[in-house]
């Protein structure tokens, strides 16, 4: 026996699947979902299938912080799907975001990011490579962001489990690579 986790692409929605094999059996057919809660009736069938609806007063970044963190940390099953919410190809690599914490002795990667309405938030893992504990501020990152939220506010010394948390990063417009500070070129000496 195992189980599948799948998700449908257009609203978020997670299903989970228990299957397992019966020995010496023939094929019987292959698996087909069908979905019966689609009547033609959007906002009927996005309510039965708990497919979260846009609240009013609750801004586009906050809602995808949200939905980004418990991607990374809640169980699949409990994520909710948010309409019109789409997960982005992230086309950064390690050095891109260099810039994004100068100051600080950390490893950086970019994890997942979402976009809804114009907004994109983007979960970037931040490692602490110093034998030292780290403050974190968002006043410190380097870009232009419409916000910034640490998972933790700190990180602890290197080699720890504490050495580790994610920040999430909201831009508007456009992913993180269009906000991000470009590094300055450094000039070598001649030989």
């Amino acid at each position: 026996p195992s189980r599948l986790h799948v998700q449908d692409v257009e609203s978020g929605e997670m299903i989970l699947l228990d299957i397992a094999t019966i020995a010496g059996s023939e094929a019987l057919e292959p698996i087909r979902i069908v979905d019966d809660r689609v009547t033609g009736q959007l906002d009927q069938s996005n309510q039965s299938a708990g497919i979260a609806q846009s609240v009013p007063g609750i801004p586009a970044p906050i809602t995808l912080t949200r939905y980004a963190a418990q991607s990374l940390f809640a169980p699949l099953r409990t994520v909710e799907p948010v309409e019109g919410l789409s997960k982005i190809h992230l086309r950064l690599d390690d050095k891109s975001l260099g810039s994004l914490l100068p100051t600080l002795n950390v490893e950086l990667k970019a994890l997942v990011g979402y976009r809804l309405e114009n907004y994109t938030v983007t979960a970037v893992q931040v490692r602490n490579l110093s034998p030292e504990f780290v403050s974190l501020d968002p006043r410190s990152l380097q870009g232009n962001f419409y916000g910034a939220t640490f998972q933790h506010n700190w990180l602890g010394e290197s080699g720890q489990p504490e050495d580790t948390t994610v920040v999430y990063l909201g831009t508007q417009g456009g992913g993180l690579e269009k906000a991000l500070y470009s590094l300055p070129a450094v000039a070598q000496a001649p030989e």
